[in-house]
């Protein structure tokens, strides 16, 4: 049917928001022997239930973007975090969908300019 994503695509964009998910919780430290180890960095938990990361664009080491969306309880919400070198932070996102909101993608050129793409579903069949 025309809009729905098949099983398959759906499939791979959970097992990849797992391992972006996963991913943005990790961030470079100098406290390894080497100079290069991994910590692990809370980051905010939106919503009532879920939190999911499609996607991550970084401009430098201090800022970066994620997009994904979140489930506030009522419906599947926007949801961007972004990191400023030192933590994550939620920024707030239009929600045009009475019952389901998703960033699939962002992508960042600069500081100050970032797209961030999806979709959403109005509740009109």
């Amino acid at each position: 049917m025309a809009g729905q994503i098949p099983t398959r695509r759906r499939v791979v964009s959970v097992v990849s928001a797992f391992v972006l998910a996963l991913t943005l919780l990790l961030v470079p430290s100098t406290a390894g022997a080497n100079g290069q180890s991994w910590s692990t960095v809370a980051s905010p938990n939106t919503g009532a239930s879920h939190n999911v990361l499609n996607s991550v664009s970084c401009v430098s080491v201090s800022d970066c973007t994620a997009a994904g969306y979140y489930d506030d309880g009522a419906r599947l919400a926007t949801l961007i975090l972004h990191w400023d070198g030192s933590a994550w932070a939620t920024v707030s996102s239009p929600n045009t969908g009475a019952s389901h909101n998703e960033l699939n993608s962002v992508s960042c050129v600069s500081v100050s300019d970032c797209t961030a793409v999806g979709y959403y579903d109005d509740g009109a069949r």
